[in-house]
């Protein structure tokens, strides 16, 4: 979620994905509540050899890039051409160091790992849970057309992977 829309959610839905990355035990990424209205958001960026889903990153500070399934898995060793790639969009990958690189395969849980090493495997029931905390907790802050959409939205991804019979 782009936290300069005016869809009403802020930070927040942002901040509880980035804190999935976080509480990830492969992974060393930390972000600071501060930083996330200064959050970049490319979705399908060019990368050297690709367009990963997602890449979210902070000038001069860190970046997480994020290959995102649902119901596909990994074709062609996306996930090793992205971790490969000097540029992911404007974004000169070198110039941020290595130890704030972070890597994101986001698919169900039973899905085959991403093939590149550098690239942890989120799975969407984390994000999901994440979200429904967040949802049950602030739903009625959020302008309802922007809660309706985000119900929606975890009511799609619940039932694209059968953590629903609906």
């Amino acid at each position: 979620v782009d936290v300069k829309e005016s869809h009403g959610f802020g930070t927040d839905v942002l901040k509880q994905f980035l804190q999935c990355v976080s509480d990830h035990p492969e992974t060393t990424f930390e972000f600071q509540p501060y930083q996330l209205e200064n959050v970049n958001t490319n979705i399908e960026v060019a990368a050297d050899d690709g367009r990963p889903d997602l890449v979210l990153w902070i000038e001069d500070g860190w970046f997480v890039c994020v290959e995102i399934k649902v119901s596909s898995s990994e074709s062609e060793n996306q996930t090793e051409r992205y971790a490969a790639s000097d540029h992911l969009g404007g974004l000169d990958v070198t110039s941020i160091p290595e130890e704030r690189r972070h890597y994101v395969y986001l698919a169900d849980r039973r899905a085959a790992n991403a093939s590149a090493e550098s690239f942890v495997n989120l799975s969407w029931e984390t994000v999901v849970e994440s979200i429904e905390n967040l949802r049950s907790d602030r739903l009625a802050t959020y302008p309802g057309r922007s809660g309706a959409q985000l119900s929606e939205f975890i009511d799609h991804i619940k039932h694209e992977l059968r953590m629903t019979d609906e």
